[in-house]
Protein backbone atom coordinates (compact mmCIF):
# COMPACT_ATOMS: atom_id res chain seq x y z
CA UNK A 1 0.00 0.00 0.00
CA UNK A 2 1.64 3.28 -0.97
CA UNK A 3 1.88 5.63 2.05
CA UNK A 4 -0.66 8.34 1.98
CA UNK A 5 -0.98 11.84 3.65
CA UNK A 6 -4.57 13.02 4.76
CA UNK A 7 -5.49 16.59 6.12
CA UNK A 8 -7.93 16.40 9.20
CA UNK A 9 -8.13 18.47 12.23
CA UNK A 10 -6.44 16.62 14.75
CA UNK A 11 -8.76 17.35 18.14
CA UNK A 12 -6.31 15.88 20.60
CA UNK A 13 -4.86 12.57 21.12
CA UNK A 14 -6.00 9.89 23.13
CA UNK A 15 -3.52 8.04 25.45
CA UNK A 16 -3.94 4.20 25.36
CA UNK A 17 -2.47 4.13 28.67
CA UNK A 18 -2.31 5.54 32.23
CA UNK A 19 1.30 7.66 32.80
CA UNK A 20 3.63 5.52 34.26
CA UNK A 21 5.86 8.47 35.98
CA UNK A 22 6.89 11.84 35.04
CA UNK A 23 10.46 12.13 34.77
CA UNK A 24 12.30 15.55 35.72
CA UNK A 25 15.24 16.77 33.55
CA UNK A 26 17.26 18.73 35.50
CA UNK A 27 20.66 19.88 33.13
CA UNK A 28 21.29 20.51 29.78
CA UNK A 29 24.65 18.93 29.61
CA UNK A 30 24.33 15.61 27.80
CA UNK A 31 25.44 12.49 29.83
CA UNK A 32 24.32 9.11 31.33
CA UNK A 33 25.66 7.81 34.25
CA UNK A 34 22.88 5.00 34.52
CA UNK A 35 20.92 7.08 36.83
CA UNK A 36 18.48 9.79 36.49
CA UNK A 37 18.24 11.15 39.67
CA UNK A 38 18.62 15.32 40.82
CA UNK A 39 21.39 15.44 38.52
CA UNK A 40 19.54 14.12 35.45
CA UNK A 41 19.93 14.57 31.68
CA UNK A 42 17.51 13.93 29.05
CA UNK A 43 19.90 11.01 27.98
CA UNK A 44 19.32 9.82 31.35
CA UNK A 45 15.82 9.98 31.47
CA UNK A 46 14.92 8.20 28.26
CA UNK A 47 17.39 5.79 29.61
CA UNK A 48 15.10 5.33 32.62
CA UNK A 49 11.95 5.56 30.60
CA UNK A 50 13.39 2.53 28.52
CA UNK A 51 13.91 0.49 31.09
CA UNK A 52 9.93 1.31 32.51
CA UNK A 53 6.67 -0.56 32.08
CA UNK A 54 3.67 1.86 30.87
CA UNK A 55 3.91 5.26 29.78
CA UNK A 56 6.16 7.82 31.05
CA UNK A 57 6.35 11.57 30.34
CA UNK A 58 10.02 13.14 30.62
CA UNK A 59 9.20 16.81 31.13
CA UNK A 60 11.86 19.41 29.48
CA UNK A 61 12.36 22.50 30.95
CA UNK A 62 13.35 25.81 28.98
CA UNK A 63 17.00 26.06 27.76
CA UNK A 64 19.15 24.48 25.16
CA UNK A 65 19.48 20.29 24.93
CA UNK A 66 22.80 19.79 23.07
CA UNK A 67 23.55 15.59 22.20
CA UNK A 68 27.26 16.45 22.55
CA UNK A 69 27.92 12.39 23.05
CA UNK A 70 29.37 12.02 19.39
CA UNK A 71 28.69 8.52 17.91
CA UNK A 72 31.56 7.05 16.51
CA UNK A 73 32.26 7.42 12.56
CA UNK A 74 34.12 5.61 10.10
CA UNK A 75 35.05 7.75 6.83
CA UNK A 76 31.73 9.93 5.94
CA UNK A 77 29.69 6.83 7.61
CA UNK A 78 27.85 7.51 11.14
CA UNK A 79 27.92 4.49 13.31
CA UNK A 80 25.18 3.57 15.37
CA UNK A 81 24.50 2.44 18.60
CA UNK A 82 21.07 1.24 19.92
CA UNK A 83 22.06 1.64 23.76
CA UNK A 84 21.63 5.07 24.12
CA UNK A 85 25.17 5.73 25.04
CA UNK A 86 25.95 8.46 22.65
CA UNK A 87 24.40 9.87 19.16
CA UNK A 88 20.66 9.54 19.01
CA UNK A 89 18.71 9.19 21.50
CA UNK A 90 16.93 5.41 20.97
CA UNK A 91 13.26 5.59 22.37
CA UNK A 92 12.73 1.61 22.92
CA UNK A 93 10.74 -0.54 24.30
CA UNK A 94 7.77 1.67 25.77
CA UNK A 95 5.56 4.32 25.30
CA UNK A 96 6.67 8.06 25.76
CA UNK A 97 6.06 11.60 25.82
CA UNK A 98 8.24 14.69 25.58
CA UNK A 99 6.84 17.94 26.38
CA UNK A 100 8.97 21.28 26.78
CA UNK A 101 7.96 24.64 27.26
CA UNK A 102 7.41 25.96 23.54
CA UNK A 103 9.21 26.12 20.33
CA UNK A 104 11.64 29.50 20.82
CA UNK A 105 12.21 28.17 24.55
CA UNK A 106 12.96 23.90 24.65
CA UNK A 107 15.42 23.23 21.99
CA UNK A 108 17.06 19.72 21.41
CA UNK A 109 20.64 20.41 19.75
CA UNK A 110 22.44 17.34 18.11
CA UNK A 111 25.30 20.52 16.97
CA UNK A 112 25.26 18.36 13.45
CA UNK A 113 26.74 14.55 15.41
CA UNK A 114 23.97 13.07 14.65
CA UNK A 115 20.04 12.92 14.49
CA UNK A 116 17.93 13.56 17.87
CA UNK A 117 15.66 10.30 17.83
CA UNK A 118 15.36 7.21 16.84
CA UNK A 119 11.81 5.22 17.35
CA UNK A 120 12.19 1.70 17.24
CA UNK A 121 9.87 -0.51 16.46
CA UNK A 122 6.47 -1.59 18.96
CA UNK A 123 7.24 2.02 20.48
CA UNK A 124 5.08 5.53 20.71
CA UNK A 125 6.84 8.58 21.11
CA UNK A 126 4.84 12.22 21.08
CA UNK A 127 6.71 16.01 21.48
CA UNK A 128 5.67 18.36 22.19
CA UNK A 129 6.33 22.31 22.48
CA UNK A 130 9.84 22.36 21.20
CA UNK A 131 12.68 22.51 18.75
CA UNK A 132 15.00 19.48 17.43
CA UNK A 133 17.73 21.33 16.25
CA UNK A 134 20.96 20.51 13.52
CA UNK A 135 20.35 16.66 13.62
CA UNK A 136 22.35 15.12 10.56
CA UNK A 137 22.91 11.53 9.75
CA UNK A 138 24.44 8.89 6.62
CA UNK A 139 21.48 6.88 7.17
CA UNK A 140 17.90 7.69 7.30
CA UNK A 141 15.84 10.82 9.26
CA UNK A 142 18.57 14.18 9.87
CA UNK A 143 16.48 14.66 12.81
CA UNK A 144 14.03 11.65 13.78
CA UNK A 145 13.74 8.02 12.35
CA UNK A 146 10.55 6.45 13.17
CA UNK A 147 9.57 2.84 12.83
CA UNK A 148 7.10 2.69 15.41
CA UNK A 149 4.39 5.75 15.99
CA UNK A 150 5.09 9.22 16.40
CA UNK A 151 3.67 12.35 17.37
CA UNK A 152 4.63 15.83 17.02
CA UNK A 153 2.19 18.81 18.42
CA UNK A 154 3.89 22.22 18.41
CA UNK A 155 7.18 21.16 17.57
CA UNK A 156 9.95 22.88 15.00
CA UNK A 157 12.21 20.96 12.82
CA UNK A 158 15.55 23.09 11.48
CA UNK A 159 18.59 22.96 10.04
CA UNK A 160 18.66 18.86 9.85
CA UNK A 161 19.97 16.98 7.10
CA UNK A 162 20.76 13.09 5.58
CA UNK A 163 23.77 13.09 3.69
CA UNK A 164 24.24 9.88 2.80
CA UNK A 165 24.53 8.15 -0.50
CA UNK A 166 21.29 5.73 0.51
CA UNK A 167 19.15 7.75 2.88
CA UNK A 168 16.06 9.70 2.81
CA UNK A 169 14.55 12.16 4.88
CA UNK A 170 16.01 15.87 5.57
CA UNK A 171 13.82 16.01 8.99
CA UNK A 172 11.82 12.62 9.12
CA UNK A 173 12.01 9.01 7.65
CA UNK A 174 8.73 7.69 8.83
CA UNK A 175 8.34 3.91 7.97
CA UNK A 176 5.21 2.92 10.10
CA UNK A 177 2.75 5.42 11.57
CA UNK A 178 3.04 9.80 11.89
CA UNK A 179 1.19 12.86 13.39
CA UNK A 180 2.02 16.09 12.73
CA UNK A 181 -0.05 19.17 13.98
CA UNK A 182 0.97 22.97 14.55
CA UNK A 183 4.97 21.76 13.79
CA UNK A 184 6.90 23.75 11.40
CA UNK A 185 9.53 22.42 9.03
CA UNK A 186 12.62 24.47 7.37
CA UNK A 187 15.93 24.47 6.58
CA UNK A 188 15.98 20.48 6.09
CA UNK A 189 17.68 19.11 3.25
CA UNK A 190 19.23 15.91 1.49
CA UNK A 191 21.81 14.86 -0.24
CA UNK A 192 21.90 11.14 -2.06
CA UNK A 193 23.09 9.42 -4.61
CA UNK A 194 20.82 9.64 -7.93
CA UNK A 195 17.36 7.96 -7.14
CA UNK A 196 18.30 8.53 -3.42
CA UNK A 197 17.33 11.79 -1.06
CA UNK A 198 13.83 12.17 -1.20
CA UNK A 199 12.27 14.21 1.11
CA UNK A 200 14.17 17.42 1.74
CA UNK A 201 11.54 17.52 4.72
CA UNK A 202 9.44 14.18 5.42
CA UNK A 203 10.40 10.68 3.66
CA UNK A 204 8.28 8.40 3.65
CA UNK A 205 8.25 4.71 3.67
CA UNK A 206 5.35 3.27 0.64
CA UNK A 207 3.65 1.22 3.91
CA UNK A 208 4.24 4.38 6.46
CA UNK A 209 1.15 6.20 7.06
CA UNK A 210 0.74 9.92 7.95
CA UNK A 211 -1.40 12.81 8.93
CA UNK A 212 -1.50 16.45 8.97
CA UNK A 213 -3.39 18.46 10.65
CA UNK A 214 -3.92 22.28 9.84
CA UNK A 215 -1.61 24.58 10.65
CA UNK A 216 1.63 22.20 9.76
CA UNK A 217 3.63 24.95 8.43
CA UNK A 218 6.59 25.15 5.99
CA UNK A 219 8.92 28.02 5.18
CA UNK A 220 9.25 27.54 1.38
CA UNK A 221 11.26 30.99 1.82
CA UNK A 222 14.76 30.40 0.41
CA UNK A 223 16.67 28.56 -2.23
CA UNK A 224 20.00 27.34 -0.20
CA UNK A 225 21.86 27.79 -3.96
CA UNK A 226 20.61 27.78 -7.49
CA UNK A 227 21.95 24.43 -8.36
CA UNK A 228 20.78 22.90 -5.14
CA UNK A 229 17.18 24.34 -5.36
CA UNK A 230 16.89 22.69 -8.94
CA UNK A 231 17.88 19.50 -7.43
CA UNK A 232 20.79 19.17 -9.68
CA UNK A 233 23.27 15.74 -9.74
CA UNK A 234 27.29 16.13 -8.93
CA UNK A 235 29.32 14.06 -7.48
CA UNK A 236 29.01 12.42 -4.31
CA UNK A 237 31.66 12.91 -1.54
CA UNK A 238 31.78 9.37 -0.33
CA UNK A 239 32.39 8.14 -4.04
CA UNK A 240 33.60 10.71 -6.36
CA UNK A 241 32.73 8.68 -9.06
CA UNK A 242 28.67 8.06 -7.78
CA UNK A 243 26.54 10.83 -9.31
CA UNK A 244 25.11 12.62 -6.50
CA UNK A 245 22.08 14.63 -5.98
CA UNK A 246 21.31 18.32 -4.18
CA UNK A 247 17.99 18.29 -3.12
CA UNK A 248 18.13 20.98 -0.59
CA UNK A 249 14.47 23.15 -1.12
CA UNK A 250 12.55 23.27 2.28
CA UNK A 251 8.98 21.33 1.66
CA UNK A 252 7.13 20.03 4.08
CA UNK A 253 3.12 19.00 5.10
CA UNK A 254 1.68 19.20 2.40
CA UNK A 255 4.16 20.13 -0.12
CA UNK A 256 5.49 17.21 -1.72
CA UNK A 257 6.58 15.80 1.80
CA UNK A 258 6.80 12.19 0.54
CA UNK A 259 8.78 10.35 -1.62
CA UNK A 260 8.51 6.43 -3.18
CA UNK A 261 10.70 4.58 -1.33
CA UNK A 262 13.89 2.92 -2.70
CA UNK A 263 16.00 1.12 0.05
CA UNK A 264 15.08 -0.28 3.84
CA UNK A 265 16.17 1.19 6.90
CA UNK A 266 18.87 -0.91 8.91
CA UNK A 267 17.84 -2.57 11.75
Amino acid sequence: MPGHLTLALLTGFACSAALAADIQVTKTEDGNDGVCNADCSLREAIQQANATVGEDRILLPAGSYRLSLAPLREGFVIVEEDANLNGDLDIRYNDLVIVGTGQDRTIIDAENNSRLFDVHVATRLRLERLTLRNGRTSDFGGAIRNRGSLVLDQVALENNEMFGEMGAGGAIANFNRLDISASRFSDNSTYGATGYGQGGAIYNHGCGSATAASPATSAMTRPIADAAARSTTRGSPMSPAAPFSATRAVSTVPERPFSTPRAAPSS
